[in-house]
C-alpha cells in the first residue's frame, strides 16, 4: 500500500498528456527545474557542512553535555519533514511568536529575513536532513581516528553503585582507568594522551609568544648529551625535566 502512490506517478510518466507537458514547458517547468537544482546544491552543501562538522565535534572532542548532544542531534529524524516545516514557519514567520517578541522588545522596525524564500527553504531542509550525513560521518570519523575504547568489563568496581557509571563513566575516571588497563599506570592511554596532546598543541597555537610564532627559532636547552645542538627532541625534554624512564629508575 505504501508503494501505490509512487507506482501511480511512474505509470503516469509512461503515458504523459502532451497538452499538460506543453503547458508546463511554456509556463513553469524550466523554473521548477532551476529551483530544484538550486535546492539540491544549497541543501547538499548545507547538510555536508553541518552534518560533518557536528560529527567531528562529538567524535574528536570531549566537553560537558557531549553525551546528550550526541543523540539529540539525531532527533530531527524522528519527525516528518513537513511537520518541521510547518513548525518552523509558524515560529519564525512575520506573525509568529519569535518575530512578535522581537518587535515588542526592540521596536516595530525589527524584522527577520524572509522565511518564505530560497534561503529559508535551504536552512530548513538542512536542519531536517543533516542527521543522515551526521550519522554516516560520525561512524567514518570514529573509524579513521581508530581510538580503542574500554568496555564495561573494565569498570567492575563501578557496577556496585547501580547508577550506570560503568556505561557512562566520568571522563577523569575513564582516563585514569585507561592508563591502568592499557599502560599499567605508567603512561596515559589513547584518550587521555590525545586530550593532553591537543591541549598543549592548542596552547602553543594560541600563544603569540610560543616558539610556533617565532620565525627562525631554535632550541637552546641542552640535549641528553649535555650539549646545545639546536636539535631538541621530546626525549631530551623529558630528560631535562628528569621525568624520563632513566631518571625514574625504569
Amino acid at each position: 500500500m505504501l508503494a501505490v502512490p509512487s507506482l501511480v506517478v511512474l505509470v503516469s510518466l509512461a503515458q504523459p498528456a502532451q497538452e499538460v507537458w506543453a503547458h508546463l514547458w511554456r509556463t513553469q517547468l524550466l523554473e521548477l527545474i532551476g529551483n530544484t537544482l538550486a535546492l539540491l546544491a544549497g541543501v547538499g552543501a548545507g547538510t555536508l557542512v553541518v552534518g560533518t562538522g557536528l560529527a567531528w565535534l562529538v567524535v574528536a572532542y570531549r566537553f560537558p553535555g557531549r553525551g546528550v548532544l550526541e543523540w539529540a542531534l539525531v532527533l530531527p529524524v524522528a519527525m516528518p519533514a513537513y511537520v518541521i516545516g510547518f513548525a518552523f514557519l509558524g515560529l519564525f514567520d512575520f506573525a509568529g511568536p519569535v518575530q512578535g517578541a522581537l518587535r515588542r522588545w526592540l521596536g516595530d522596525g525589527v524584522r527577520l529575513p524572509e522565511i518564505r524564500s530560497y534561503w529559508g527553504v535551504v536552512v530548513l531542509m538542512t536542519l531536517v536532513f543533516y542527521p543522515y550525513v551526521y550519522l554516516l560521518a560520525r561512524a567514518g570519523i570514529a573509524r579513521e581516528l581508530d581510538v580503542p575504547a574500554l568496555s564495561r568489563g573494565d569498570f567492575p568496581e563501578l557496577r556496585q553503585f547501580g547508577v550506570g557509571l560503568d556505561e557512562s563513566t566520568p571522563l577523569w575516571y575513564y582516563v585514569l582507568r585507561e592508563a591502568q588497563v592499557m599502560a599499567n599506570g605508567l603512561t596515559l592511554g589513547p584518550v587521555g594522551g590525545r586530550i593532553v596532546g591537543e591541549v598543549f598543541i592548542g596552547l602553543l597555537q594560541l600563544d603569540r609568544d610560543s616558539y610556533l610564532s617565532q620565525r627562525g627559532w631554535r632550541p637552546t636547552l641542552p640535549t641528553r648529551s649535555g650539549r646545545v645542538t639546536g636539535d631538541f627532541r621530546m626525549v631530551d625534554f623529558l630528560a631535562f625535566a628528569r621525568v624520563d624512564p632513566a631518571h625514574r629508575g625504569r
